[in-house]
């Protein structure tokens, strides 16, 4: 098992999922967009969307999972622009939503493995 020298200061772990998401933009203007992107990242307390327009930090948003269609407020965290893809960070806006429906590890958390003589979990 490797063990870091630094605690982890997330406040929840990530997990690689790919998710397809409908992302419903607001702007100043009153104008609502609908586009289509991906949660490639995903964690308790937010996730990281690849999409194919930029997004402004501190942008509301609401994300509506294509699979459940159920939706959720976010803000804009970040924005990273990888050749034509963007990827947005965002946070929900109300903690504690079970959106992904994923339980999360606490941050921090070492993993448990099984014993190779036992089978047993061992952490």
């Amino acid at each position: 098992m490797q063990r870091t020298r630094y605690p982890e200061r997330r406040r929840s772990v990530r997990l690689s999922l790919l998710i397809p998401l409908t992302i419903r933009c607001s702007f100043s203007e009153g104008e609502k967009i609908d586009v289509k992107g991906s949660a490639c990242v995903v964690s308790a307390h937010g996730a990281l969307l690849a999409m194919d327009i930029p997004l402004i930090p501190g942008q509301s948003v609401r994300l509506i999972n294509d699979m459940t269609a159920e939706t959720v407020d976010c803000h804009v965290t970040s924005l990273r622009e990888k050749s034509d893809r963007h990827f947005v960070g965002i946070t929900f806006a109300v903690p504690d939503v079970d959106f992904w429906h994923i339980v999360f590890p606490r941050s921090g958390t070492r993993r448990a493995f099984r014993s190779a003589q036992t089978g047993a979990l061992e952490r």
